[in-house]
């Protein structure tokens, strides 16, 4: 593990998952965007983050069972996302011991990233990945199998009780809270999609530091 006192210097260095994605973006993605003028991407780009937002900030209160107040432009779409929330939680059965949030940094793979959630017990591990989109698309399963590839080869782990090697994770999941009515969707994900989202991550992070690379080089010479 890296040294605490170098924690915040480390994490610069390196770009996160989410950031190398941005930069490839998925063909569903692209073909939205075409769909779109400028105004509607942002606007819904803007909705859809403060309701990710405030959905992330109310998770542990849920799982506490403590009082919570809604403070959003989206009070209705919040509530139906925490519906969808408890009615997931009540169908899986997934263990109770959570960490939430972690921070991980792997220098081997030279990349950062943020997991949602980890639940933990001594049968099972499971990573789980939420979102509140129209659909699960490719795009999430490339980023949890990105994350459960940080945290097998991660050199620093935020949360000092985790101890990735102690559990190793057994299942990897995206779920799926609808805005619009009380409706969740779990998709476990399989080996062969494991596999294949893994190539193509990294490949996408091959190709994105090759191109820091040569902007690196190009600006030495001009």
């Amino acid at each position: 593990m890296i040294e605490k006192e170098r924690y915040s210097n480390d994490w610069k260095l390196y770009p996160s998952v989410t950031e190398v994605q941005k930069d490839f973006p998925s063909r569903p993605l692209l073909r939205w965007f075409k769909s779109q003028t400028k105004y509607e991407i942002e606007r819904k780009s803007e909705k859809g983050m403060e309701i990710g937002k405030v959905l992330h900030e109310l998770r542990s209160k849920l799982d506490e069972g403590e009082p919570f107040d809604i403070v959003s432009q989206y009070p209705e779409e919040i509530k139906n996302c925490i519906r969808s929330y408890i009615d997931w939680k009540k169908s899986c059965g997934i263990p109770l011991k959570k960490y939430r949030e972690v921070k991980m940094l792997s220098q081997g793979f030279g990349f950062k990233g943020t997991f949602d959630d980890l639940a933990v017990n001594q049968n099972n591990t499971m990573l789980l990945e939420y979102k509140t989109s129209k659909a699960i698309y490719e795009d999430h399963l490339e980023q949890v199998i990105a994350y459960k590839l940080l945290y097998e080869s991660a050199d620093l782990v935020s949360e000092p009780m985790l101890d990735p090697p102690e559990y190793p994770i057994r299942q990897v999941w995206v779920i799926r809270f609808a805005k619009n009515e009380p409706k969740f969707e779990a998709h476990l994900v399989t080996k062969e999609e494991e596999e294949m989202a893994k190539a193509d991550f990294l490949n996408k992070l091959l190709l994105y530091k090759n191109r820091d690379k040569r902007e690196a080089l190009w600006q030495k010479s001009s």
